[in-house]
């Protein structure tokens, strides 16, 4: 099995745990739990929609996923916010300031 072989089936797996969790958090809801008594069905629609949005961001076409660029950025916020957990109200919004001001900011490709 080749590499993109390999990340299509990963891909779809990811997404149907995804949809399976939200199924079951369904079927819970609707047999009458409740969500604040059962952590089952309180986590279950959580873990769906971080399940999709890797889904998501999970490449189609094969192409591999460029980590290394967005790796240590992310590994410093999330350091952050776990050492001053006093300041985490502040830290999020503005790495998505900084991340934002990168991605207008960062130099055009130049035409070879």
């Amino acid at each position: 099995m080749s590499a993109t072989d390999d990340l299509a089936l990963k891909r779809r797996l990811v997404g149907l745990i995804s949809i399976g969790c939200f199924v079951l958090a369904g079927v819970l809801w609707l047999a009458g739990a409740d969500p604040r008594a059962n952590p089952v069905l309180a986590s279950l629609p959580r873990i769906g929609i971080v399940l999709a949005t890797l889904w998501y961001a999970l490449p189609r076409d094969g192409t591999h996923v460029v980590w290394s660029r967005a790796l240590a950025p992310v590994l410093i916020v999330i350091g952050l916010m776990a050492v001053l957990r006093r300041a985490a109200w502040w830290i999020l919004p503005a790495s998505v300031v900084v991340a934002l001001a990168l991605v207008i900011v960062r130099p055009k490709k130049r035409a070879r």
